[in-house]
């Protein structure tokens, strides 16, 4: 596995938390801190990544192998009752092992078995309208001094080749829909491929989304093209240089901007670095100590 031989790298996730804030991406990637709570209760992150899991054994064709579940014993719990369940099933639980910690969030281990079944209810695997060639492909584009790194959800053949991101969101609506169009991510998937696959005509993604509310039925799943000219495919790569660039800038002045007040409460609800940025350095030594933990941002495995 090629981890160590990538060097200097950003992804989408890295560019988009500069671009939010530079100082809570000096907490997260240069300290590499994270709350000591963090991944102890369900948490959108966790509960997407279970259902994208879940979805890339459906399209494997082994979503349905029979599997024992993860609970603590062979005795059985809620969800499989002491008997196999399908993998799909499986691996969901395996990968979102806690509920929720506010007991109003609708992200919980029933919920996502469920949207799990409406999906394969509403997209059934045989009938879709496209062919999977590949499921979780990395890849790397060169900038020079650092790589840009990201892995693509699926690879399909839709009326051309495009790569296929799942989502999970609480709302759909115009805004949602809207956001695809100047997502960086999205663009480099699109660049992404067009550098695995050199010679095809590679020129949009899709968004397949999956809507988690107190009612899943068939309104819980949609799917939307977003499409990428050559001049919009060299901005975000401009874009991403740019990030590069400032990220030596802030290193180089040992200073890391605050976007407050807008960063701090973003996504409605408070910063997980709040607490740092209200205090004075020593206190900040003190809360690092007994808060939080160095978790750092794994790079993407390349595969030899």
């Amino acid at each position: 596995m090629l981890t160590a031989e990538i060097g200097p790298w950003l992804d989408a996730s890295k560019v988009d938390l500069l671009n939010m804030c530079p100082r809570k991406f000096y907490w997260r990637h240069e300290l590499g801190l994270v709350p000591v709570s963090e991944g102890q209760v369900g948490t959108a992150m966790l509960f997407g990544s279970a259902i994208h899991k879940a979805i890339e054994s459906i399209y494997l064709g082994t979503g349905f192998d029979d599997c024992y579940c993860p609970c603590p014993t062979f005795e059985g719990c809620d969800f499989c009752k002491g008997k196999k369940i399908p993998r799909c099933a499986m691996l969901f639980l395996m990968y979102y092992p806690w509920e929720p910690e506010d007991e109003r969030d609708v992200r919980t281990r029933d919920r996502g078995l469920e949207l799990i079944v409406a999906y394969m209810e509403k997209w059934s695997p045989g009938q879709e309208p496209f062919a999977v060639l590949a499921t979780e492909v990395p890849f790397i584009l060169e900038f020079g001094e650092f790589s840009y790194i990201g892995r693509i959800d699926m690879i399909a053949n839709y009326g051309g080749l495009l790569p296929i991101d799942h989502k999970t969101s609480r709302f759909f609506g115009d805004a949602f829909i809207r956001q695809f169009k100047l997502s960086g991510q999205m663009t480099g998937y699109i660049r992404g491929l067009q550098q695995i696959m050199p010679g095809e005509n590679i020129s949009r993604a899709m968004i397949n989304c999956l809507r988690v509310t107190s009612k899943i039925d068939g309104d819980s799943f949609g799917r939307w093209f977003t499409n990428r000219t050559p001049y919009e495919i060299e901005e975000w790569e401009q874009e991403v240089k740019s990030a590069w660039t400032r990220i030596a800038q802030y290193r180089a002045a040992n200073h890391w901007p605050k976007h407050a007040p807008y960063a701090c409460t973003s996504y409605n609800k408070t910063c997980e670095y709040y607490s740092l940025c209200t205090s004075q350095p020593d206190v900040q030594q003190s809360l690092i100590t007994d808060a939080f933990e160095v978790k750092e941002w794994e790079p993407i495995v390349i595969p030899d």
